[in-house]
């Protein structure tokens, strides 16, 4: 960990100067040094610890981090063809203790290409498999918030034994405030797995030497798989800590994502030497753009049986969401390049786009731009006339215009699950539909 916030080394555990043991400030009475009791009564005993400021307790909590590359390689080819073979594996362990934050990846990565006449055929594949392990941070009952709930007082490396120790479980802890680090550490999380593939297959034709046609198909598919858990926060009825506002009944949310996105290119390219003063580069061509996603997420917000993560195991119905997504984008493009000797570039490019978001009836846009440059210091140079210490000059001049479609479904009415927000009825937060067997639905 390079940098941890700064903390005061003067107060410790209380507030407002007084020294209360059940409290996770830091602004109870000075430091003394005196041995003294803290934490919980439990079973008539109560620890006992110098009461004196704990340097590098949150940062004792952490562990060095580990990051391993592997990879192996093949290449060759000849005056004709080419290919390309890799291999890959990276493993990470994060800094949180165990394995609670690790990322595996493992690639697989191919390209080749042959030419026969006029004719070259190229590809590249690459696969991949991710699996990520993540641990709670940020606000809420995080592991990061729980570290920052610890007065600067008490050493948090010593509270790991939550099991068998009665002064660091959740009945138990010293604060009512706050959870035990290791008990968030062991019982919430996060994993995912991702499959992804993705590539292109490409034909080149070359009628002229300054005419060229170049067709591409490419591929982007990612299937995904996630879940998270919080696990029950409860503490006993003649605990300490019982009625404590950090109670949690748990949660499971598993998600599944699949992306695709598949991308058609045809394109014509001519370059002439017009003259020995003159330079044409042009470009037509027509896109094909093709993304769908579909997304299915099952959530459950209680746990009836503790450590067992699964949409089955909640004391209420789970709930389910669904989302699926497509759309589609073709358009036509030109781009035209004309060049005088080396002192005057002019640019023009203009495409007309098609999409499937949009009204049927008003589905097309056009945008484009033109870029004129001249290059002073060339021009003098030509003309024998010293730029003294310019050695680079530039006049430029451009105009463009960009056009943009829609996010899928936003321009015609379309009916969602209804749900009411807060509807005034004490103890009611929210209502969501179903609702005793009714359905509803809203525009």
């Amino acid at each position: 960990v390079g940098r941890l916030p700064d903390v005061q080394s003067q107060f410790g555990q209380g507030w407002n100067g007084d020294r209360l043991l059940d409290e996770n400030g830091n602004w109870g009475a000075a430091y003394d040094g005196v041995d003294r009791v803290w934490g919980r009564v439990i079973n008539n005993s109560q620890q006992i610890k110098p009461y004196v400021f704990l340097d590098g307790t949150v940062r004792d909590f952490y562990e060095y981090g580990e990051n391993i590359q592997n990879s192996l390689s093949f290449s060759g080819g000849s005056e004709t063809s080419t290919y390309f073979l890799s291999l890959s594996q990276s493993s990470i362990d994060g800094v949180i203790p165990s394995d609670k934050d690790t990322y595996k990846r493992y690639t697989v990565a191919t390209r080749g290409s042959h030419t026969y006449n006029k004719l070259t055929i190229s590809s590249s594949i690459n696969f991949s498999l991710e699996n990520t392990n993540s641990v709670p941070s940020g606000q809420g009952d995080s592991v990061h918030q729980s570290l920052y709930n610890v007065a600067n007082d008490i050493s948090i490396v010593d509270l790991e034994d939550y099991q068998n120790n009665p002064f660091n479980s959740l009945d138990g802890y010293f604060t009512q405030y706050g959870v035990n680090p290791y008990y968030i550490l062991d019982n919430d999380g996060a994993d995912q797995k991702k499959f992804k593939l993705f590539g292109k297959f490409q034909f080149d034709y070359d009628f002229r030497d300054d005419l060229k046609m170049t067709y591409r198909f490419g591929g982007d598919f990612e299937t995904s798989t996630s879940n998270t858990h919080k696990g029950i926060i409860a503490f006993s009825p003649d605990s300490p800590n019982f009625g404590s506002d950090v109670e949690a009944p748990g949660k499971y949310t598993e998600q599944r994502i699949n992306r695709t996105q598949m991308d058609h290119d045809v394109s014509l390219k001519y370059n002439k030497e017009l003259n020995s003063n003159f330079n044409l580069n042009a470009i037509v061509g027509f896109n094909a753009n093709d993304r769908e996603s579909n997304s299915l997420t099952g959530m459950i917000t209680s746990i009836d049986v503790p450590g067992f993560y699964h949409l089955s195991n909640s004391l209420t119905p789970a709930e389910a969401f669904h989302s699926h997504e497509h759309r589609r984008l073709m358009g036509l493009y030109t781009s035209v390049d004309l060049s005088y000797k080396t002192h005057v570039y002019l640019n023009f490019t203009s495409r007309n786009d098609w999409s499937s978001t949009l009204p049927i009836k008003n589905n097309s846009f056009a945008y484009g731009g033109a870029t004129a440059s001249f290059l002073l210091t060339s021009f003098l140079k030509d003309k024998d006339v010293n730029t003294g210490v310019f050695n680079f000059s530039k006049l430029r001049v451009a105009y463009g215009s960009t056009g943009n479609d829609a996010i899928p479904y936003a321009v015609y009415d379309r009916y969602v699950p209804g749900y009411s927000t807060n509807p005034g009825y004490p103890g009611v937060g929210s209502l969501t539909f179903p609702l005793g067997g009714v359905n509803s639905y809203t525009s």
